[in-house]
């Protein structure tokens, strides 16, 4: 750690660039104090001439449980003040992926046992704590969610037993509590987090001047579905903001505009009155500057070609999904589908940013991508996964893992039902129901290519956990594929790539888009027992589906962009089928 000359004159710095009103406080003796954990593998305290920062401990950064490391300075009094700071975290990964561990602000501060604490959990909640004679107890506890990479504003305001917080300028809690008194404020993280305080102002008043919350996108524009006449588009930022999005063919990419209100960070707008099988721009605009955009094409009329993108299991790999994504846009698909498991821990917003929205944005902000839900997306519920992938149809049941995620959609002369492996599949289940009802219906029956998705497979050759596959669409759904004349039955999970012929379905599981595993010998051959043309590969890849009419092409590339299986289908049919190498 930096000496306490060198914290001093940093105190000094900030408060020289601060209005008039904040110098009246002057913040000094800062120091570090650390709970618990072995001593050589302490947080590391740096300043520089505008924050303080934490830079993690060394090695992994992830210290034994319980570790407590508070930065903090006195000899203020803080019964009535305002003190505000921004921060900025950066991603730290452990074994599992993104490391979390909580970090926050601490005011009316005597010792490690007596403190108020604004907490940011690492679990995507933010509590107010009080910690009395070393008793925590929660004053409130709220979602909070302050993005990897983003700057994030806090506000505290205190009067007397009132306290008041800020979030980008929000009012997201007000409390009331007089137990503690005390006169230092500072910062604290638990164990490895890399994070940086900056902004640092303390005032002598609960009232402090404006402050002006810079807008900043924590999502960028991304095409959920389309239709032929519409298209749906998503985005979310810091905190709300009024936005116009326009759009138009390329070339007139202004020429219709839709307005949306700021109603919440979290924005969803359908564009309606599209022609069909069109290209389109568009540009989201918010305080007089485009913040983002990209395009779409409209659904193709039933006997025009068109390209479907596979892909599954990119978790905790942004870097290799990103590459794929952009190997996926370079073949131009007008839609992808996702097989499911786009993040390791579905309850940790961190992860949908940083493993599926920021390496995908390339691709998400011009191509509709359908997500499966995997095991990984929905544990233990799927809160998340319909916030920011609410596809029409999904959540018709809802149970203690939340509401389900299966729908269906057509496309050309295509049908498409995306099952959920994680609510029943049991003759007697709703969703049972549902998929016999949507693959006899007009919809399907009439669509020459009939496909199904869905994330776990009926079979598996993959190693230990994976095996035997899932029974529920091995003795239920593979049957109804087979009743229904669908061709297609596609799945990830196993981080595999595999294609077989069962009961005239053809079975593929795409599942290599994060890491490549071994297959289990004993599991193939029992495998090939039930199909034909069995084959496999451990590798990385993705596939791409092409559709000309009544032909339909298969092939499957690996992370060198070098094709490894292909098959063509003629006619509708599912047998023969022609094999290229």
């Amino acid at each position: 750690m930096h000496s306490l000359r060198t914290i001093t004159a940093l105190l000094a710095l900030i408060a020289a660039d601060l209005p008039a009103a904040a110098q009246d406080i002057p913040l000094r003796d800062w120091r570090q104090i650390d709970t618990g954990g072995p001593r050589d593998n302490r947080v590391v305290w740096r300043a520089d001439a505008r924050a303080v920062r934490v830079l993690g401990a060394p090695g992994s950064g992830e210290i034994g449980a319980g570790f407590r490391s508070f930065c903090v300075a006195g000899g203020v009094d803080l019964t009535e003040a305002a003190f505000r700071c921004s921060f900025t975290r950066e991603a730290l990964y452990d074994h599992e992926g993104l490391a979390r561990a909580p970090f926050g602000v601490v005011f009316r501060w005597r010792d490690t046992d007596n403190y108020y604490a604004l907490r940011f959990t690492g679990d995507d909640e933010l509590r107010l704590e009080r910690r009395l004679k070393g008793v925590a107890t929660d004053l409130a506890a709220i979602p909070g969610y302050a993005p990897i990479g983003i700057e994030t504003y806090i506000d505290i305001q205190l009067l007397g037993a009132q306290i008041r917080v800020r979030l980008n300028g929000r009012l997201i809690i007000a409390a009331t509590d007089d137990a503690l008194a005390g006169d230092h404020v500072g910062f604290f993280v638990d164990r490895g987090t890399r994070i940086r305080f900056e902004r640092i102002a303390l005032y002598p008043s609960a009232t402090a001047p404006f402050l002006y919350v810079p807008l900043l996108m924590v999502k960028l524009p991304y095409v959920l579905h389309t239709g032929a006449n519409e298209a749906t588009v998503l985005w979310e930022t810091n905190r709300p903001v009024s936005a116009d999005i326009t759009y138009g063919p390329p070339g007139n990419e202004e020429q219709f505009t839709v307005a949306a209100s700021a109603n919440g960070c979290l924005r969803q707008i359908t564009l309606t009155g599209l022609a069909p099988d069109t290209q389109y721009v568009y540009r989201v605009k918010a305080e007089g500057r485009t913040r983002g955009g990209g395009e779409f094409h409209t659904q193709a009329l039933s006997d025009e070609p068109f390209v479907v993108g596979f892909i599954g299991d990119t978790k905790t790999y942004p870097e290799r999904f990103k590459d794929f994504a952009g190997m996926l846009l370079r073949r131009r698909p007008n839609f992808v589908v996702h097989l499911g498991d786009i993040v390791n821990r579905a309850t940790r917003l961190d992860e949908w940013d940083e493993f599926y929205f920021k390496p995908g944005e390339a691709l998400l902000g011009r191509v509709p991508t359908y997500v499966a839900a995997g095991n990984h997306d929905q544990h233990p519920d799927r809160h998340w996964f319909n916030t920011y992938l609410p596809y029409p149809g999904t959540g018709r049941e809802r149970d203690d893992r939340g509401e389900s995620a299966y729908y269906a959609f057509t496309y050309g002369n295509a049908a498409f039902a995306i099952l959920d492996n994680y609510f029943p599949l049991t003759p007697d289940s709703a969703q049972y129901t549902w998929l016999e009802e949507t693959l006899r219906s007009p919809e399907f029956q009439d669509a020459l290519w009939r496909i199904v998705c869905c994330h776990e497979p009926p079979y598996g050759i993959g190693r230990g956990h994976w095996l035997p596959g899932n029974a529920a669409v091995r003795d239920h759904v593979l049957p109804l594929c087979r009743d229904y004349g669908v061709q297609l039955l596609v799945a990830g999970h196993e981080h595999t790539y595999k294609r077989a012929l069962i009961d005239g379905v053809i079975l593929v599981v795409n599942g290599g888009g994060g890491c490549g595993y071994g297959f289990n010998v004993a599991q193939r051959n029992r495998i090939a027992q039930f199909a034909a043309q069995l084959l496999g590969y451990a590798t990385l890849q993705y596939s791409v589906m092409r559709v000309e009419g009544t032909r339909l092409e298969w092939t499957c590339y690996n992370s060198d962009n070098k094709r490894i299986d292909r098959f063509i289908l003629d006619e509708g049919a599912t047998w023969p089928v022609t094999v290229v190498r």
